[in-house]
């Protein structure tokens, strides 16, 4: 069995014994397998501010790996497609707070995230020569600063 079949079956399990009635895709990019799951119980297994889904991920990891000989398996978990359409909101976010405090010429700090969050906002503003990005705080309290340049 291929790790994109095992990936699947162990998750097909896992969501069975969880009781939720859904549909699995999975697509290939670059090096990472997206793995969608399709369900109208997708606010269970998304969780406030995606927590669920992130738990959910890091679960299916460590079965994954211990039933595989990949110890690099790269994938990411998703529920009706609410990873990709907040990475897209993120982006969005981050070029307008980024301009807001380019032209304020002040700081700009956003409200407390998730890592994936935070690294959402620094990675897309990584490019940009007139601001930098500073994650400050500590544990769920931890947000990202923007800074003009």
């Amino acid at each position: 069995m291929n790790d994109r079949d095992l990936i699947k079956s162990v998750l097909t399990e896992v969501l069975a014994i969880l009781n939720f009635s859904t549909e699995i895709e999975c697509k290939q990019e670059e090096e990472t397998l997206i793995i969608n799951v399709k369900t109208p119980e997708a606010s269970f297994l998304i969780g406030p501010k995606g927590e669920n889904l992130f738990a959910l991920q890091y679960l299916l990891k460590l079965i994954v790996n211990k039933k595989s000989d990949n110890a690099d398996n790269l994938f990411i978990l998703d529920v009706n497609d609410y990873r990709s359409n907040r990475t897209k909101l993120l982006r969005e976010l981050a070029a307008n707070i980024a301009d807001e405090a380019c032209l304020e010429r002040r700081d700009k700090e956003l409200q407390p995230m998730s890592s994936f969050e935070r690294r959402v906002i620094h990675v897309a503003l990584a490019e940009r020569g007139n601001v930098s990005t500073e994650s400050v705080g500590f544990g769920e309290l931890r947000r990202v600063v923007i800074k003009p340049v």
